[in-house]
């Protein structure tokens, strides 16, 4: 199992670990190399230094408790980046901590080589071989010799506009020009597109909101790609864990990017109002438009309304739908924590739904649960949803309170419905300084979590040490981010999965709670940005979880 597993990582980590922008004193710098890179270049992948690439490789899987990780070195990445077609006499003067750049310029030509060398020969050995001081260039053919030396460079400008002030802190890099891959993407989409309708055509009694909603969203995407103009992906790999970005950028003047024109960018704490208590999941989300722009929210509710069969509540459809609108507009965002319980089983949620206006959002609440009944009976004619409402009073504040209880024929979706959510559904929701507090769970779960949220007056989740951590991995100002306790999530599966030991290995909770894995997303005025971190720990955890299925993994030390 270790060594499956350890394949698969370097399959995906050692084509990345190829691109690192930083460059000693003493060496060339990167500048010196790309201003050689065409115009018109498809990808762009640079290596401006590969013993930090190798050390940062070699680290991670001492961390990792990945052997094969520890005994990489600078020949093996070399051998697979494919550089050993030149000369022997060339190869030895490769700088192999100087800086390198892979070029395509087009999705089916072969790779330019261009990097630096050390002791160059007197004389390049062909005519696809150039050596511009101690630059060297290697061509695939006559068309690409011509094309690198007829650049205006206008690449590296581009390049150190867009990419160095963003991502100077990452290591490995790959610049994509989205719109040269519209052949292969058009190609990826449609068979994606294709694959999801029939997943949805095949799922029964809900075929139909499923279908629309793939309608819905590969049109989103195909609106998404024709407007990109450039894909960066970049990453760092250390003795901490794998650090990705991708920031894509749109065209100027179109739709993706006029509406990221209009976001407000809140300077609040995203987790403001919830106690320092972390779970499985910690989310939050935050950005605010205009009154006059319609919302990502709404465009789902439209969907979803529109393949919405079920005659209950027609009547009221056109008067409950303004309303749900309404509330949209006035959400700025949400926070929450969420865990799964075994005994009693289910989802176990609380957070608070971010809007400067607390009292008429939780006045909307009975529009939104009146709408939801009759669109998840789109699951099914055998599958029904019963809502019950009522008041409580939950320490000094009103708070209403909606009890649901599925009925499903199905078994299968019965069993599934309840290891989510248990029997039932208990959801609190009253308002709060920061907006409206909700809490979901089993009753007497939520209407405790309900307290504690309205009787918060000390840190915020923020301050919590695991938590403060996972988001000083990531960039400043996300304007939403999961963080995810991947350990904790495998080991509540493998209990109530009930999977036999013989068939899939035990993963036990660790000793300590281990680094939550972060998710971060960032919105700018014409571009999308999205961060990973996944802790060294965590992967140490799952290796050490496979080979010993049924204790706790020996390398869960304190966190």
């Amino acid at each position: 199992m270790k060594r499956l597993i350890t394949r698969s990582f370097l399959m995906v980590a050692l084509p990345l670990a190829v691109l690192v922008p930083t460059s000693a004193a003493d060496e060339p710098a990167l500048d010196d190399v790309l201003k050689f890179v065409p115009d018109d270049a498809a990808l762009v992948v640079v290596i401006p230094n590969l013993s930090d690439v190798v050390a940062g490789i070699q680290v991670f899987g001492a961390a990792a408790g990945v052997q094969d990780f520890v005994e990489v070195d600078a020949d093996t990445i070399l051998d697979d980046l494919e550089v050993g077609n030149l000369p022997d006499e060339w190869l030895e003067c490769l700088r192999k901590n100087g800086p390198f750049v892979f070029v395509l310029t087009d999705p089916d030509a072969d790779p330019l080589l261009i990097c630096t060398v050390m002791r160059p020969p007197d004389a390049p050995p062909s005519d696809l071989i150039e050596l511009k001081g101690n630059v060297l260039i290697t061509a695939p053919d006559a068309e690409v010799m011509h094309a690198v030396k007829s650049t205006a460079g206008t690449f590296a400008k581009r390049f150190a506009t867009q990419v160095q002030p963003t991502l100077a802190k990452h290591d490995l890099v790959l610049y994509f020009d989205v719109q040269a891959w519209s052949v292969q993407i058009e190609q990826m989409l449609s068979l994606g597109e294709m694959l999801a309708r029939m997943g949805a055509a095949a799922a029964g009694p809900g075929a139909q909101l499923n279908l629309t909603m793939v309608n819905w969203l590969f049109e989103m995407l195909r609106t998404a790609y024709t407007e990109s103009r450039t894909m960066v992906l970049a990453a760092r790999i250390d003795a901490d864990g794998l650090h990705f970005r991708k920031l894509v950028n749109f065209d100027p003047a179109g739709k993706v990017a006029n509406y990221l024109a209009k976001v407000r960018k809140p300077e609040k704490d995203l987790l403001r109002g919830l106690p320092p208590q972390p779970g499985m999941f910690v989310m939050a989300a935050e950005w605010g438009t205009p009154g006059n722009v319609e919302t990502m929210s709404e465009k789902i509710l439209d969907v979803v309304l529109a393949a919405t069969t079920q005659p209950a509540d027609e009547a009221e459809r056109p008067k409950l739908t303004p309303e749900m609108r309404k509330l949209y507009r006035i959400l700025d965002g949400y926070n929450g924590v969420m865990t799964f319980g075994s005994e009693p089983a289910g989802m176990v949620i609380n957070g608070i739904y971010l809007t400067d206006q607390p009292q008429t959002y939780f006045d909307g609440f009975p529009a939104l649960w009146k709408l939801s009944a009759p669109m998840m009976a789109n699951m099914g004619p055998d599958f029904t949803m019963d809502v019950s409402e009522s008041m409580e009073t939950v320490g000094s504040t009103k708070a209403r309170v909606y009890r649901v209880k599925f009925d499903v024929a199905d078994e299968e979706t019965k069993r599934i419905l309840q290891v989510i959510y248990g029997e039932s559904i208990t959801f609190y929701t009253a308002p709060h300084p920061e907006g409206v507090a909700y809490a979901m769970g089993p009753a007497d779960v939520a209407r405790a979590n309900l307290e504690k949220l309205l009787a918060e007056k000390g840190s915020p989740l923020s301050t919590d040490r695991r938590v403060a951590d996972v988001l000083k991995k990531l960039s400043p100002k996300p304007r939403g981010f999961l963080l995810l306790d991947l350990a904790g999530l495998m080991a509540w599966y493998m209990k109530v999965a009930e999977v036999p030991e013989s068939e899939m290995p035990q993963f036990e909770p660790p000793k300590t709670p281990l680094p939550y894995l972060g998710f971060g997303l960032y919105l700018h005025e014409a571009s999308i940005g999205t961060e990973l971190y996944f802790p060294a720990k965590v992967l140490k955890y799952i290796i050490e979880s496979s080979e010993t299925p049924t204790s706790a993994p020996s390398g869960s030390e304190p966190y």
